[in-house]
């Protein structure tokens, strides 16, 4: 069953890893993916929310369907829904105006900075989660 899903970026101004991969994985499986959403217009299946920073308001308008949201914004501990996530080739053409390269290859840092959440979020040692050929 095709289902129609909104990404919405909610504070970042660079191009979404996240959304960039979930944008991947669905339209994989054959749903439609649009970045943005229109109250007026658009009816997704399924959203996702991606935001930095805690201190960003909420979208003025939110979908009525099922909202996974991410991002250190909402939640440090949140997952995408599928497997091999960090080995997703992102789908740049969700920001066409963008031209170069966005991704990581290891997950973790052992610095503990008093103003990062990354340790938190991905745990205070390096581990390696995707490869050059992956992408």
């Amino acid at each position: 069953m095709t289902r129609n899903v909104c990404l919405l970026d909610v504070d970042s101004k660079i191009p979404n890893l996240a959304l960039m991969r979930a944008s991947t994985w669905h339209k994989q499986h054959g749903d439609n993916v649009k970045l943005g959403y229109e109250p007026l217009f658009d009816r997704p299946d399924l959203c996702y929310a991606s935001k930095i920073f805690d201190y960003t308001p909420e979208p003025q308008f939110m979908p009525e369907c099922e909202t996974l949201k991410g991002g250190s914004g909402y939640d440090l501990h949140a997952r995408m829904p599928f497997e091999d996530y960090d080995r997703i080739m992102p789908d740049y053409s969700i920001y066409p105006k963008f031209d170069y390269a966005v991704g990581r290859f290891t997950r973790g840092c052992p610095n503990r900075c008093p103003w990062c959440v990354v340790p938190e979020m991905d745990g205070n040692t390096v581990r390696h989660v995707a490869d050059l050929h992956d992408f």
